[in-house]
């Protein structure tokens, strides 16, 4: 890594050339040069190829996934924190092919939670526009234009979408019917997920009546978002990663569910942004989707996931991190399931 090139251009760059894994490559030539020089920085780093050849880790980071993505898996595991240690700052006995698999399992889990806040997704629009169809004090139109005189920032983003047609194909049409004359059930069709939930909380605030899922709508749009942008999420699980402010509620319904889980231990999950939502999803999803088959199939998929880490579980029999963590998805899972069997 300390080439000519990659060293003028770390001082350039105000870094230090001899610790930053900076890399100058020439993008005509493929991922290959770049794969090839990260390699010997993740064996400084304490990393191995005994599981996983250092020809293999070339050919995923090429096809399958790329350095700044799996070198964030890193992060949960241990590392030698003695200053006087030989290896200090190294990983312990982290092997290439632990990260490769703990990323499948992240994959996993993300496409998991994609799946199933698209299914909350499309049920609070069939809840939502059965409750505004059986009300009598309200006929589908007067809540929409209330909605969006009170909220100008989603006009404004239904007028973007007149004046960027080819962006926005799939909506276009409906808007360009039905700008200005919009019903509850036309708008839902063009809202964000998050403009959605504000036309939810308006109705719901307008006739004072809430749900008891209501506080866990903005904790499944954080996870959506996580998820349909493919963001690493179970990188989370580092100890030392950023800490989040749990739900009170959402921990007294763990409490509630889960009676023998210590406080401490709630407080700690809950704490882990991943896990906090996940747990909302799930929470969520039990009490908004009803459709029996998109039940079926989310838990299909949730147990396809739980294979794959009870499969993988002795490559990481040493990060109690990670194994916490999977344990408290298995418990929120295993909830799931039990609701569904009464």
């Amino acid at each position: 890594l300390k080439s000519f090139f990659a060293s003028c251009e770390c001082v350039l760059r105000n870094l230090d050339p001899f610790t930053t894994p900076l890399v100058v490559a020439n993008p005509n030539q493929g991922g290959g040069a770049i794969t090839l020089a990260v390699t010997p920085y993740l064996k400084k780093k304490g990393i191995t190829f005994n599981d996983y050849s250092e020809k293999e880790a070339k050919e995923f980071l090429e096809c399958h996934s790329y350095f700044f993505k799996i070198k964030s898996y890193c992060k949960c595991f241990r590392k030698y924190t003695n200053p006087k240690h030989v290896k200090f700052n190294q990983y312990i006995s982290l092997d290439f092919n632990q990260l490769v698999v703990f990323s499948k399992i992240d994959m996993l889990f993300r496409q998991c939670l994609l799946s199933i806040t698209l299914d909350i997704e499309h049920s609070l629009k069939v809840n939502l526009n059965k409750t505004i169809s059986e009300d009598n004090f309200e006929d589908g139109y007067e809540i929409t234009e209330e909605f969006l005189a009170q909220n100008t920032k989603v006009r404004c983003k239904i007028s973007d979408i007149k004046s960027h047609k080819k962006s926005n194909a799939y909506v276009y049409d409906l808007v360009n019917k039905y700008d200005n004359d919009f019903a509850s059930w036309n708008l839902v069709e063009i809202l964000t997920f998050g403009d959605l939930i504000s036309f939810y909380d308006f109705y719901q605030s307008k006739k004072q009546t809430k749900n008891d899922f209501d506080f866990l709508l903005r904790y499944i749009k954080f996870a959506r978002n996580a998820a349909a942008h493919n963001n690493c999420m179970l990188n989370q699980l580092n100890p030392n990663g950023f800490k989040n402010t749990p739900s009170k509620k959402l921990q007294n319904f763990i409490k509630a569910n889960f009676p023998k889980m210590t406080k401490d231990t709630i407080n700690k999950k809950t704490s882990i942004p991943v896990l906090h939502d996940f747990a909302a999803c799930i929470f969520g999803f039990s009490m908004i989707v009803k459709n029996n088959n998109a039940r079926k199939h989310a838990f299909e998929q949730l147990s396809k996931l739980l294979y794959a880490i009870h499969e993988n579980s002795y490559l990481f029999s040493k990060e109690l991190n990670i194994l916490s963590g999977f344990d408290f998805i298995e418990k929120i899972i295993v909830f799931f399931n039990s609701i569904d069997k009464k």
